[in-house]
């Protein structure tokens, strides 16, 4: 380094040319025309294979699903492992890949922790945890819109992002109805989804409830299928009288309209 920053030496003199990924005492690095690039979060190659980049360092405890301009790759060890076909999941969902590639053409099946799974679009839909759709009921009766779909989107607050949940359009003041018998374990507000609840109805499965105008429940109360939790609003972040419905399966974030059909 000097004070213009890290740079690639090679027989005393620095690269300009090189673009690649070399190490020192301190770990590997992405090298950008003969400089460490300390804000990139890619994917990139030496003479060694494809590398997970987190601000500029290999990151080699990663096991994950990343990206960089070519498409999603599977990383293992902090490597794109070009063997691997299969599903494989990151913090947005679970993935089918090919030759260690997210194939988002692909719709049929995949096996995940040994259950087969739909694939849609290249995304794992559904993991069966013992429970299925006829298990849930819908949180607002009689209100069936969907505004917000799950996947990705532009929204209003954050931009370009992933949404976990489906919006349900309803007056303020709408009871929420609890999709299934649980236990709360959150009902509390923050700035981002206001008031909001999560019911854990045990087999691995969550259900969370966000932007409530205010809460019927508290932590550690037994909620029966059906019970009133709490009341349709606008808090947090939104920008119209809504209910934000989430389903989480063994921690993965999963499209509620394959637990649940409206009514």
């Amino acid at each position: 380094k000097n004070e213009n920053g890290w740079w690639l030496i090679r027989e005393g003199k620095v690269d300009f040319t090189a673009n690649t990924v070399a190490k020192n005492e301190n770990g590997w690095w992405l090298i950008r025309e003969g400089k460490v690039d300390f804000t990139a979060n890619t994917v990139a190659k030496n003479e060694n294979g494809w590398w997970l980049i987190r601000e500029g360092e290999v990151d080699f405890s990663a096991n994950t699903v990343a990206k960089n301009e070519n498409g999603w790759w599977c990383i293992e060890g902090g490597k794109v492992n070009f063997d691997f076909t299969g599903a494989a999941e990151n913090e947005n969902g679970i993935w089918y890949l090919v030759d260690g590639k997210v194939d988002f053409s692909y719709n049929g099946t995949a096996r995940w922790n040994g259950i087969d799974c739909q694939v849609i679009d290249g995304k794992v839909q559904y993991t069966d945890s013992g429970e299925n759709k006829a298990d849930y009921v819908w949180p607002l009766t009689g209100y069936k819109t969907i505004s917000s779909s799950f996947g990705s989107r532009i929204c209003p607050y954050h931009g370009q992002e992933f949404h976990n949940g489906i919006d349900i359009p309803a007056p303020s003041g709408t009871s929420i109805q609890a999709c299934a018998a649980g236990t709360v374990i959150k009902a509390e507000y923050s700035s981002s989804f206001g008031n909001n609840i999560e019911i854990d109805h045990g087999n691995g499965v969550h259900t969370m409830y966000l932007h409530c105008s205010s809460l019927n429940v508290t932590v550690g109360q037994k909620v029966s299928q059906g019970d009133v939790i709490g009341y349709v609003g606008m808090t947090g972040d939104a920008t119209g009288n809504h209910l934000d419905l989430r389903f989480k399966v063994s921690g993965t974030y999963v499209d509620p309209l394959t637990m649940v059909t409206p009514k």
